[in-house]
């Protein structure tokens, strides 16, 4: 959760709050060593791994 402000944040007080949330499926077993919060995987898995995942953000009261 934050305030779903952005930038101007300060110009008023009837603001919302912007609520982003984010699901992770790991069909086929973990990666090994971190290999899916690195960029680059330098380490061989013995085994496919795979990764699924989905985000959503709501902004509460957005003002255009």
């Amino acid at each position: 959760m934050t305030l779903g402000e952005g930038r101007n944040w300060g110009s008023s007080s009837n603001g919302g709050m912007a609520y982003t949330g984010r699901l992770e499926l790991y069909p086929l077993g973990r990666f090994s060593a971190k290999g899916d919060l690195l960029e680059g995987d330098f380490d061989l898995e013995e085994r496919p791994c795979i990764l699924i995942a989905g985000a959503y953000s709501y902004n509460h009261r957005l003002r255009a």
